[in-house]
C-alpha cells in the first residue's frame, strides 16, 4: 500500500511540475494555482520517500533514476523555456517565474535523485 501511495504522489509531484513548465507557453486549462506549486516539490519528496521506505533494496535504483532524470530534464526544459522568451522566439503568455522555479527545484532535487541511486547501487 505505501508502494502504491508513494507511486501516485510522485506523479502529482512530477504531474504539478509538468503543468507549472507548460503554464508559461498557454498550454493547458490555465494558471495553475498555489496548491499547484506547494504540490510539485513536496509531493515528489513524499512520493519518493513513501517508495524509498516500502521498497526492496533492488527498487529504489529504478526509481530514483527515473524520478532524479525526469526533474533534471525539466529544469534543462525549463531553462531553455527562459531562454526562448529571453531572446523573444517565443511568446509567454505570463511571467516565467514558474520556469525559474521548476528550474531551482528540478536542479535541486534530480541530482539528489541520482546520487541516492548511485549510493543504492553502492551499497547492493
Amino acid at each position: 500500500m505505501m508502494m502504491i501511495t508513494g507511486a501516485v504522489l510522485l506523479l502529482l509531484g512530477l504531474g504539478s511540475g509538468l503543468l507549472l513548465l507548460l503554464a508559461p507557453f498557454g498550454i493547458g486549462l490555465g494558471a495553475p494555482a498555489a496548491l499547484t506549486w506547494a504540490m510539485f516539490p513536496a509531493c515528489t519528496l513524499a512520493g519518493y520517500l513513501f517508495i524509498a521506505l516500502a521498497a526492496r533494496a533492488g527498487t529504489i535504483v529504478p526509481v530514483s533514476r527515473i524520478a532524479g532524470g525526469l526533474l533534471l530534464a525539466f529544469a534543462l526544459a525549463a531553462v531553455v523555456g527562459l531562454f526562448l522568451i529571453a531572446n523573444a522566439l517565443v511568446a509567454s503568455s505570463g511571467g516565467t517565474l514558474a520556469l525559474w522555479y521548476v528550474m531551482a527545484i528540478g536542479i535541486v532535487l534530480g541530482p539528489l535523485g541520482l546520487w541516492f541511486r548511485r549510493n543504492a547501487e553502492d551499497t547492493l
